[in-house]
């Protein structure tokens, strides 16, 4: 241990040798009090040595010389008086956690969710426990000889490694600290006589460099801490380049940095779980795991399996994998066949069918209900006439009615032979100038009050397309019976090909999608049928389009 009283002036530290230090991302806050009129409390950039005021404690509190930080928005500080406050740095506030007595603490720290203190009245070390509010004293700071060791001044400060040590201005050197039993061990090349410090901190993230606060000097020191003897030191300044005036207080760092409030440091070992990016709040160990190339739990995986996968399921993903941090997935499809629904899909509840507006015009797929419109929520018919073809004049005939988009038919719709002009578009739907292109559906189970008397069919068991044949003209025989097969329960029999059956039995009004129909410019089609119903009981139908020259 050397011995003799070095003064520290700033000539003096730059024989020394200022250290270029780089800009340390743990946070380093500083106390400054002229025990009186003003409690500032500020934050430091170690390698300019600009303050940045995080605020100021009303002097009505009395004095304040301790300081402590658990993270870098939760600082503590003890008045003379015994009141504990807890102090948040952005916004700025504070509020006293309760009171433990009369005291004359100078240095305060922040480990394991408590606080540690030294008392210059007392020369002891206490444990302050948090909640509830309870100070313990762990005893009077001794050598291992049993000496006591005068505390005047100064602070205390743990190490990334646990390692405590404690700065007295009665000495002006630097100690190691058992915070268990209050014994002080001098550090191995102990300096001795080198000036009064105010605080002590450890800069964590950056080298775990030992730093103490000089009011005399005003400027924040980097310490040896082999030693207790400066190897550099930067002019504290508010107005830089002006230097500050400081005068007396406390350094404080927290032990475990969390700059993203998220309850995990990246410093690891006595921190707990290191924190693998502490400016997200999202990713910290135990976090979810969601799709998005980043190791959301710390655990070294990007996007680890099945967690990044299942995240990017909601009710409205059918299919959904994680790929190159981003979901791969395909949609559930929301159509509940209403066309008086609007139909889409929440993320968290899944389909959603919504009513339309009553009154609005719709389609249900009915050709031969006429004008439709919907109410409450479906499509109902609004006793239009129906736009629908018997095919025949028999009262039994409405088991199947034809549907056919030809609104100017001369001899109107209850007439089955129907004309189209080539060309005329609400009944040509084709460009093509040598032919017509008609829309034609079959609709089966029609009640048709148009027929005397009015037509109450039974269930329908099957049809059976006469013509045309399959043998003469493939193309419209094939359309129609694609159309019937479409229907639920259709299958398709017969000699010919060409008879369908339904079971179980088309039960109520039932219509196929439209078909387009082609008929020459001058010629003719003939579609004829015969539809059974559940009694036995048949009926034929015959349907003519014809297409004339414009």
């Amino acid at each position: 241990m050397r011995s003799g009283f070095v003064r520290w002036t700033a000539s003096a530290l730059l024989s020394v040798g200022l250290a270029t230090v780089a800009r340390a991302a743990t946070p380093i806050f500083l106390l400054d009090t002229d025990q009186s009129t003003y409690v500032r409390i500020f934050r430091v950039d170690r390698t300019s040595g600009q303050l940045t005021t995080v605020g100021t404690l009303p002097t009505v509190l009395g004095s304040v010389l301790s300081l402590a930080a658990s993270s870098g928005q939760q600082l503590y500080a003890v008045t003379e008086g015994g009141e504990v406050l807890t102090i948040t740095t952005s916004p700025f506030a504070f509020q006293t956690l309760g009171n433990i007595g009369f005291n004359q603490i100078t240095g305060l720290a922040a480990s394991g969710g408590r606080l540690y203190a030294i008392d210059e009245g007392t020369s002891a070390l206490s444990v302050i426990q948090l909640s509830p509010l309870v100070q313990t004293m762990v005893g009077a700071v001794h050598l291992a000889n049993g000496s006591p060791l005068t505390l005047s001044g100064g602070d205390l400060a743990q190490d990334a490694s646990g390692t405590w040590y404690v700065w007295t201005n009665a000495t002006q050197a630097l100690y190691q600290l058992d915070v268990t039993t209050a014994v002080a061990t001098p550090v191995p090349a102990q300096v001795t006589g080198g000036g009064g410090l105010s605080g002590l901190a450890f800069d964590y993230q950056g080298g775990d460099a030992l730093l103490a606060s000089s009011g005399a000097l005003d400027a924040l020191l980097t310490l040896d801490p082999a030693s207790g003897g400066p190897i550099a030191s930067v002019p504290l300044c508010l107005d830089c380049p002006t230097v500050y005036d400081a005068q007396a207080g406390d350094l404080a760092t927290p032990r475990c940095t969390d700059a993203d409030g998220d309850g995990y440091a990246p410093e690891g070992g006595p921190c707990g779980p290191v924190d693998c990016d502490d400016s997200n709040p999202a990713v910290h160990p135990g976090a979810p795991e969601v799709c998005n190339g980043i190791d959301d739990d710390c655990n070294g995986i990007v996007d680890d399996e099945p967690a990044a996968s299942a995240s990017c399921v909601t009710a409205c993903t059918a299919t959904a994998s994680c790929v190159a941090g981003s979901c791969a997935t395909t949609p559930i499809i929301c159509d509940d066949g209403n066309p008086c629904t609007a139909d889409g899909c929440d993320p968290v509840l899944g389909c959603r069918f919504v009513p339309q507006p009553d009154g609005l015009a719709c389609f249900d797929g009915d050709f031969c209900a006429g004008p439709e419109a919907c109410r409450t929520g479906q499509c109902t018919p609004t006793g239009g006439p129906s736009a629908c073809t018997p095919g025949s004049r028999s009262r039994t005939t409405c088991a199947a009615e034809w549907f056919v988009d030809d609104p100017r038919n001369p001899g109107g719709v209850l007439s089955a032979t129907q004309r189209c002009q080539q060309g005329d578009p609400t009944c040509d739907h084709d460009a093509d100038p040598g032919t017509c292109t008609f829309h034609v559906a079959v609709c089966l189970r029609v009640s048709d009050p148009r027929l005397l008397p009015a037509c109450t069919p039974t269930d329908v068991v099957g049809l059976s397309l006469l013509a045309p044949a399959l043998a003469r003209d493939p193309a419209a025989a094939n359309a129609i019976l694609g159309a019937l097969l479409a229907l639920p329960g259709a299958t398709l029999g017969g000699r010919q090909g060409q008879d369908v059956s339904f079971s179980p039995p088309v039960h109520g009004e039932t219509c196929t999608a439209a078909v387009d129909l082609v008929v020459p410019v001058g010629g003719r089609l003939a579609v004829r049928s015969r539809t059974t119903v559940a009694t036995g009981q048949r009926s034929g139908d015959t349907l003519r389009l014809r297409c004339e020259g414009p």
